[in-house]
């Protein structure tokens, strides 16, 4: 089947951020702590000064989500958190991630690992609130498409609907937008298949965003290959 020869629907999932409660909140540490040494989920650590310089146990690993072995310290100021002069950051355990970037931020290089690992940390909490697109808080207007087929607007892309979204023109260069009206940060989309008459799927795309300055990214995985 052709990658876009499909009709498409689909969710996307919220980053909401909100107070959470916080247990062992305020511990000291050192430059070298990382997270595997916390129990619970959330947790408060005030870092000190001088945790920029680079030391083997101080390594860090990925780009907003860091391996569950990254010094926290050095991972919060890459993350602009703190800055070398140390500081109180909060930190969310995160899942196992499939692989992690390495960049270079505020002063940090961070190590790409290219591989799974079991546990990872981040200084947002995980996102599983749903956006929108399913129950009807986006509106049909906001979601607009390339082309569409008479029975098959863009506003029908919605997940577990009656119908779907199916482009009129080359599947190839179809593309269907949402516009958020508002920064929020997306952590996931959901994608379905349509079954009706004849059972229809998307076997490959890509996600882009887009700011008010009018320039489109792409969204990559750490290697940069094309979300499937």
């Amino acid at each position: 089947m052709d990658s876009f020869h499909v009709v498409f629907k689909f969710l996307m999932y919220l980053c909401v951020h909100s107070l959470l409660p916080v247990a062992e909140s305020g511990d000291t540490v050192d430059c070298s702590t990382d997270s595997r040494g916390f129990s619970i989920d959330t947790f408060t650590v005030n870092c000190p000064a001088g945790c920029s310089p680079y030391q083997y146990n101080r390594r860090v690993w990925g780009t907003g989500v860091y391996t569950s072995d990254s010094s926290i310290c050095r991972a919060a100021i890459h993350d602009g958190r703190i800055t070398d002069d140390g500081g109180q950051v909060t930190v969310y355990r995160w899942p196992g991630q499939d692989s992690y970037q390495g960049s270079t931020q505020n002063g940090i290089e961070t190590d790409g690992f290219f591989f799974s690992w079991s546990s990872s940390f981040a200084f947002t909490r995980v996102c599983r609130d749903a956006l929108g697109m399913e129950h009807g808080a986006i509106q049909d207007g906001d979601i607009t498409a390339s082309s569409h087929q008479s029975n098959w607007p863009p506003s029908a892309a919605r997940l577990n609907g009656n119908s779907a979204w199916f482009p009129s023109e080359p599947f190839a260069r179809s593309w269907i937008q949402v516009d958020l009206r508002q920064r929020k940060t997306v952590s996931g989309v959901i994608t379905q298949g349509y079954d009706g008459r004849q059972n229809y799927w998307v076997t490959q795309y890509q996600v882009w965003y887009l700011n008010n300055d009018d320039v489109l990214t792409a969204v990559s995985s750490a290697t940069g290959r094309v979300m499937e």
